[in-house]
């Protein structure tokens, strides 16, 4: 694919993930990645480079970087579909299943002392997803925005280093998203308790 065939518009890719469903291809990591003239296009804020890992593919930074910095800006109108129901996600494909099941997170709640709180209702997914694997020393963590959500350093990250999330932080998922993967014969997904490589 040359890069005049490239996207170069998320928030047209957006618009056509969510009227036809996500492409097909975007099951295969890299081929999702590769199909953006640029990582400046899907919000990223940092140099970065997806390749092979220990995990799978992942996201590799190539500028260090201080704890704190902003490392992809997430926008509900370019990059980011948000949902509080399953009536919020693109229609639903073979590829969507997939891709609700592989890249759909949320943010844990944080609970006061002495207060108890309901469960976050709110999933999100990044257009296209930022392959980053869970690892129990993550580097990077999501954080609720006016926007949507940023991908925050979490410590002082080295170039060269590959950008990971502990998914422990992603609290327990939403009843209705468990109810709606459960309706699809869908166990297995990225929250504890439901694959074997968050503990």
């Amino acid at each position: 694919m040359s890069n005049s065939q490239k996207m170069l518009d998320a928030t047209k890719v957006r618009s056509e993930i969510m009227e036809n469903g996500v492409y097909p291809d975007w099951v295969d990591t890299m081929k999702m990645q590769n199909q953006f003239i640029n990582n400046e296009v899907k919000g990223w804020k940092v140099a970065v480079k997806h390749q092979k890992s220990e995990f799978g593919i992942g996201a590799f930074i190539q500028e260090s970087v201080s704890a704190g910095k902003i490392l992809r800006k997430g926008d509900r109108k370019t990059n980011l579909i948000i949902a509080n129901s399953e009536h919020d996600f693109p229609k639903l494909t073979e590829a969507s299943l997939y891709y609700i099941q592989n890249y759909c997170s949320t943010v844990k709640l944080e609970i006061e002392e002495n207060t108890e709180i309901g469960e976050n209702k709110e999933m999100f997914f990044w257009v296209p997803g930022n392959s980053t694997n869970h690892s129990d020393n993550s580097n990077v963590i999501a954080l609720k925005s006016l926007d949507g959500y940023d991908m925050v350093a979490s410590r002082d990250i080295l170039s060269g280093e590959e950008l990971t999330e502990d998914y422990n932080h992603f609290g327990k998922p939403p009843s209705w998203y468990e109810e709606f993967l459960k309706e699809w014969g869908i166990d297995q997904y990225i929250f504890k308790g439901h694959n074997d490589y968050v503990n």
